[in-house]
């Protein structure tokens, strides 16, 4: 089996998502919080840093659309 490079990449979450579902989303995503902003530029919105394989960070990507 190929192993896949590890990237990062920037999303916005809603303020009002709960941390322990949004932790555990994680986990399931495999996925690695690298960085976070209270406050982000897009509207106030939090800005989070994820660190992942491509696979699992479009499937995040998807599953918060």
């Amino acid at each position: 089996m190929t192993e896949q490079k590890i990237f990062d990449q920037t999303f916005d979450i809603a303020w009002d998502c709960p941390l322990g579902d949004f932790l555990k989303t994680l986990e399931d995503f495999n996925l690695t919080l690298k960085s976070f902003i209270a406050e982000g530029p897009g509207g106030g919105n939090p800005t989070i840093t994820l660190s992942g394989t491509p696979t699992n960070l479009s499937m995040f990507e998807f599953h918060i659309a």
